[in-house]
């Protein structure tokens, strides 16, 4: 408005209209009763008290627009009316004064926010202008405000100057644009239009009980007699996202709080809040933008060093120290029953690996307690116990480490589904993932692992790399090291096999605990074979009879051979591992691999492997010390090895990067264990060999080779049960000094050492390797050079030696080789730049052309070496080429002469001890089948059929039988038997040439005798329907029926002897009939629960097996739509029972959380079935309606009409109306109705 200012002088009249004013607001919907929305006048010139002369000033309002005014302060309190006043001249400090004709209107007579019209007059020169001369025309509004009442007033435009409106009394001191009045204890006043407050700030959890709650803390000091006025909008943020909104007021003693429930989804984020404020009933005059809290809150699990609140993401381990790191877990969040959802006040948190092309054999677990939280902990709960992380490093020296990316250990995600309860909401925790840890792991050594060697006859390279020979007999302990988790030992045979000072390799026993693995090819011929090749014998034994739950071997120990049965490889969990090759005519060779922690505790004869090789002992007196005596030998059956008790140690070679063992059962302290390499695993180290399942020997003998009478069963076909094949003499030489002996050049024969030198370095460099071994690190071919001249000068020729130190210098070249790893390429981006130094090796470590150009035996100068296999020239074949293609095998021996007796074996598979024998596609046994008549022994041949053949050795394989009927009576078959059957065997290479036939009997020693192959029936004994019973021996299924072979030899005798029991003996799966005297099959699909909810029961004769539903639906669901099964119900119950009911069907009550899901189920079910519960129910928190797995319930899916109803009315639970349009309806919970269960598709 403009504002126009005069003065009176020579007989003009000046006007000052000071008229204190804002501009209209655009809105005319708005109220004009609320400020700004009308104008105030407050110039005291214009009180009817007031005239022109004794204000010196004349005032004027034409320049003011037609609008809503309000008189205040001292312009007086309303408009002034004429009752009562005679307006002298110049009163209200103007010429012509304009008040209301006749009364105001009382406040009394009017309603709040009321209008009434009046006419107002004004006074010119003594005289009054009235309606309709006047022709002003004043609105009058009653306005009430924070129970304060006052006038309003729509005031015409003046028609001309000098006029102005007049008020009369006292007004309200008039507040500031920024404020608004309030009405206290009978006073007015005025405050800001919004409660000012400075800051908020989030408190740290506070435990309520079972529940906890964050507090948003104001900063405001409240004005008396407006505690209840003011109000604030608290909005709870998790990174910077709104996750829950309250009112604060005096109620809540001007503190936001959210309740834990509403962190749902939202752990491991920063926790905030903001406010904003305003008055009641003027939330939208002067509401102030949000202020955000000064402090954020990390809600979640941090991972701290142990012992101190230092936050780790990154742990760095020394691979050769063996130095652990230990962590805890804390939660910054109370752990409480009603919270973590398992209602144990305990929430265990499961450590894995994140490298998914490892295997994880076990798992660390850490665990919350609810009785951890308290102030004193500063804001977090510390998970017990703490988890401790090892370094292992095993196998590989990793080049240019800077460039290797951290490995992860991963935390599992936590997952906690709970049987419904409203009282229980989901837990927070559900669905919680941790972030991986970062792993490095640096080697501050300069050997990390080391192998030691003993080659041939013997020559001992040890793991610090010094040389000796020991020309020692009999049992000597090669490596052992004895930690707090792991006994690992290696001992080696040695016998006479050349001239009588020529000792050899003939043995290996590596063991690790209580699992021995035996390579052996002392047995036969009292400990020497000259010029003969050596046939090794592989088998493995269980010093504790496998009780140590977990099979034999235990996880991770294994044997390996190559596809030609000469090299062996026996990989063990505590990465140790041992390579065994039988190529040559005389001895073994050894290599001994030591992860890094057996640094410093090694002994035996391959050293201390302390990195100083001058303290390694080779003296005899030292070897002598090494001697075992037989009784305590490692390699005959007959003698009982003696257990030994660890703590659980590492489980399973192919062991992921990180993995669990347990380091005190008594504390149930787990160590989290971290190898560097074992993501290399054995695999890599084990290309052309292949796992192999050895001879067992798992339970011993009681006396003279038999088996324990605790022992009632067959034994399996893998288990030793004839220990004389695995028992043999040998000298151990406890009493015979070892003596060195002296050798001299030239040779006898006339050798030189010039000769001898000369020819070793020749064969070596003719190795299709030897340029490319001499550029790794650490490989130096010195010692396998001084060995070749060492044998040539021993054994005065040439052959041997030779063919010794080639296979020695590649086997060794490739264990160096494959210790190194160069970084891996990235999944994207630029590879990694290999410096110009290590580019040549780096070529040779990943293309692998090491290994591409070392075959067996170099091929046996029969064929070519083409990327690591032979290509054979013909007529000869196998991997070294070392036979003919013609040339069938050669079967020397069989196990227990081709005897097998059903009642020590089951005599599916036997032993053969054969040569000339070669994996393939047609390798194969061939078996004959030939009836045997027990009166004359007379074998009649029958049906021809090809069997399974399975390599040990080159010397060593098994032959399948094919099925038989030579069994044990077990009361239940009704399939005829036989007490004895012939079998005639040969082994194929090729399909076409076969071997020798050997003659193999199976029969059953109760009713047969076999002497040889020679059988026959045993007196005193019954055969019926095929199966040997001895005389008075009960029917297995019907203790009224006996052999009594004085009745029938060839069928039940019912007993008469008044000792016969109603009582059926029957077989697993198998129960009595009626009659109680058969054994008749059990029905287990009679039982609903047996298979999976997704799974139907198929029965089959004493047993039954589980198949997966074809409709990829529980049992009773219907598929509707894409991704759920529905069940209609139509039994009522209360909707707590019909979820429990639907949760233990595995599912929940259907949700219908789409309208896509909602028009696929109505379209398939029938209308008029009343009532059905759905899974919706009210949230108390927040007074909204949720689906039972606490996601928002949408606006889409149909409301009956007029509902839901109001809340006060408990109606907390969803129903669906099927008698007309499938709507939805609020009822009691503890009303009845049917109700839906939905359970979700998996693909059949």
């Amino acid at each position: 408005m403009a504002l126009r200012i005069s003065h009176r002088t020579s007989g003009i009249i000046v006007v000052i209209f000071l008229l204190n004013a804002i501009s209209l607001p655009t809105d005319a919907q708005q109220d004009p009763c609320v400020f700004p929305n009308h104008f105030r006048l407050q110039d005291e010139e214009r009180n009817y008290n007031t005239t022109a002369r004794s204000s010196g000033t004349v005032i004027c309002d034409d320049g003011q627009p037609h609008a809503w005014y309000r008189f205040v302060g001292n312009a007086g309190e309303r408009m002034a009316d004429e009752s009562g006043k005679s307006f002298p001249a110049l009163s209200c400090s103007t010429e012509s004064p304009i008040f209301l004709e006749g009364k105001h209107p009382i406040a009394a007579t009017m309603t709040p926010g009321q209008i009434v019209t009046k006419h107002a007059a004004f006074k010119y020169f003594g005289v009054t202008y009235y309606h309709p001369l006047s022709t002003l025309s004043v609105e009058i509004k009653n306005c009430v405000d924070n129970g304060h009442q006052y006038f309003i007033y729509k005031l015409p435009k003046v028609p001309s100057c000098d006029m102005a409106y007049c008020g009369e009394g006292q007004g309200p001191i008039p507040c500031k644009v920024d404020e608004i009045p309030f009405a206290v204890n009978g006073q007015r006043i005025c405050v800001g239009d919004h409660p000012d407050f400075k800051t908020v700030s989030i408190s740290a959890p506070v435990v309520d009980g079972r529940d906890f709650y964050f507090h948003c803390d104001i900063d405001w000091k409240p004005i008396s007699g407006l505690e209840t006025s003011a109000k604030f909008e608290v909005e709870f943020m998790a990174n910077g996202k709104v996750i829950h909104t309250m009112t604060a007021d005096h109620t809540t003693n001007f503190t936001g709080k959210m309740h834990h429930r509403h962190l749902t989804g939202h752990l491991q984020k920063n926790i905030s809040c903001r406010a904003k404020s305003y008055w009641d009933n003027n939330q939208n005059l002067g509401m102030t933008s949000f202020v955000n809290s000064k402090n954020d809150y990390f809600a979640g699990v941090k991972i701290f060093k142990k012992g101190t609140t230092t936050e780790v993401t990154t742990v760095t381990l020394d691979k050769a120290k063996m130095k652990p790191f230990e962590i805890e877990l804390a939660s910054t969040i109370p752990i409480t029953k009603a919270f973590n959802g398992n209602q144990l006040g305990k929430m265990p948190m499961k450590v894995s690996t994140s490298e998914k092309t490892l295997m994880l054999h076990h798992r660390c677990t850490t665990a919350f307690h609810e009785t951890d939280w308290s102030a004193r902990h500063k804001n977090h709960v510390v998970a017990k116990p703490p988890l401790v992380i090892y370094p292992v490093y095993d196998g590989k020296t990793r080049l240019m480490p800077s460039a290797w990316p951290p490995r992860e250990l991963s935390f599992d995600k936590l997952m906690f589904r709970l049987p419904f309860n409203p009282a229980i909401p989901t837990s927070v925790w559900d669905g919680l993932h941790l972030k991986p840890l970062k792993v490095n792991v640096k080697d501050s050594s300069t050997r990390s692992t080391s192998e030691c060697l003993s080659i041939n006859d013997p020559h001992v390279r040890s793991f610090d790399r010094r040389s000796f020979d020991n020309h020692g007999i009999g049992e000597f302990i090669m490596a052992k090291y004895d930690g707090p988790n792991t006994y690992f030992e290696v001992r080696t045979q040695h016998w006479q096999c050349w001239h009588s000072w020529a000792k050899c390799n003939c043995g290996v026993a590596v063991r690790e605990n209580n699992d021995i693995f035996v390579i052996n090819t002392c047995q036969g011929q009292g400990g020497r074979r000259v010029g003969r090749a050596l046939n090794p014998q592989v088998w493995t034994r269980s010093a504790d009879n496998c009780g140590h739950g977990t099979g034999c071997p235990a996880p991770g120990a294994a044997i390996h051979r190559d596809g030609n049965g000469k090299s062996f490889k026996i990989t063990l969990p505590s990465g140790a591992w041992v390579r065994v090759d039988a190529w040559n005519w005389m001895g073994m060779n050894v290599h001994v691999h030591a992860p890094s922690y057996f640094k410093n505790q090694m002994t035996g004869m391959c050293g201390n492997f302390n990195g100083n090789r001058y303290d390694d002992r080779y003296t005899s007196s030292f070897f002598q010390s090494l001697r075992v005596p037989g009784q305590s030998t490692y390699f005959q059956a007959n003698v009982k090895i003696p257990e030994i008790v660890k703590s659980a140690g590492s489980q399973g070679n192919n062991s992921a990067y990180c993995h669990c063992q347990s380091v005190d059962n008594n504390t149930n302290t787990n160590a989290l264990v971290c190898d560097f390499n074992r993501h290399i695993s054995d695999k890599a180290n084990l290309n052309g060999y292949t796992k192999i399942n050895t001879p067992i020997l798992t339970r011993y003998p009681a006396v003279n080779g038999k088996r324990s009478a605790a022992v009632n069963s067959p034994a399996d076909d893998d288990e030793i049960v004839d220990l004389s094949l695995y028992s043999y003499p040998f000298d151990y030489a406890e009493n015979t000094p070892i003596t060195v002996r002296t050798f001299t050049w030239p040779t006898h024969g006339g050798r030189t050492q010039k000769y001898a030198s000369d020819l070793c370095r020749s064969a070596l460099r003719n190795s299709s390797v030897y340029s490319l071994c001499h550029k790794v690190p650490d490989f130096d071919n010195s010692f396998i050079l001084s060995q070749c001249v060492a044998d040539i000068q021993m054994l005065d020729e040439e052959t041997v030696a030779l063919e010794t130190a080639r296979d020695t210098f590649e086997a060794t070249c490739q264990v160096e080789v494959e210790k190194l790893e160069f970084p891996p390429l990235p999944a994207s981006g630029t590879p990694v730049a290999v410096p110009a130094n290590l580019r040549e090796l780096a070529a040779i470590v990943n293309s692998g052309v090491i290994s591409s150009k070392v075959c067996p035996s170099q091929c046996s100068g029969n064929g070519d070496c083409v990327n690591g296999k032979c290509q054979c020239r013909p007529p000869y074949v196998s991997q070294d080429c070392s036979l003919r293609d013609s040339q069938p095998p050669v079967v020397s021996e069989i196990q227990d002469a081709g005897i097998c007796d059903v009642r020590r074996r089951t005599c599916k598979k036997l032993r053969l001890g054969v040569s000339n024998i070669m994996e393939g596609k047609d390798f194969k046994c061939q078996a004959t089948v030939a009836k045997i008549d027990l009166s004359t022994s007379i074998r009649t041949p029958g049906m021809v059929s090809d069997t399974t053949a399975a390599m040990i050795s080159f010397a060593e394989m098994t032959c399948a039988l094919p099925p038989h009927f030579v069994k044990i009576f077990d009361g239940v078959t009704s399939s005829p038997g036989t007490p004895a059957l012939g079998f005639s065997l040969v082994v194929s290479n090729n399909g076409k040439d076969y071997s020798n036939a050997v003659n193999v009997t199976v029969y059953d020693s109760k009713c047969v005798t076999c002497t040889g192959h020679t059988c026959v029936r045993k007196a005193g004994t019954c055969v019926i329907n095929g199966y040997c019973i001895a005389d008075g021996e009960s029917h297995p299924g019907d203790p009224c029926q006996e052999c009594d072979v004085n009745s029938s030899t060839d069928q039940w005798t019912r007993r008469t002897d008044g000792k016969c029991a109603k009582t059926c003996n029957c077989k697993p799966g198998f129960q009595c009939n009626p009659s109680m005297i058969t054994c008749e099959d059990i029905n287990e699909c009679q039982n609903t629960s047996i298979c999976g909810l997704y799974e139907e029961c198929r029965n089959t004769e004493g047993s039954f097996y589980c198949q997966k539903r074809a409709s990829g639906c529980p049992q009773h669901y219907s598929k509707f739509g894409n991704t759920f099964c529905y069940r209609v119900h139509l039994s009522k119950s209360t909707f707590t029972q019909s979820r429990a009911t639907c949760t233990s069907e595995g599912g929940d009550l259907a949700l219908l959380s789409s309208l896509g899901d909602y028009k696929a189920f109505t379209r398939n079910i029938a209308k008029n079935q009343g009532f059905l519960w759905i899974g919706v129910i009210m949230d108390k928190l927040d007074n909204v309606f949720k689906y039972v797995d606490d996601s928002d319930y949408p606006s889409v899916l149909p409301w009956a009409t007029g509902r839901p109803l109001d809340p006060k009315k408990n109606l907390d639970c969803v129903a669906m109306d099927t008698q007309d349009a499938f709507q939805y309806v609020d009822k009691s919970c503890t009303d009845t109705a049917g109700f839906v269960c939905q359970a979700k598709w998996q693909k059949p």
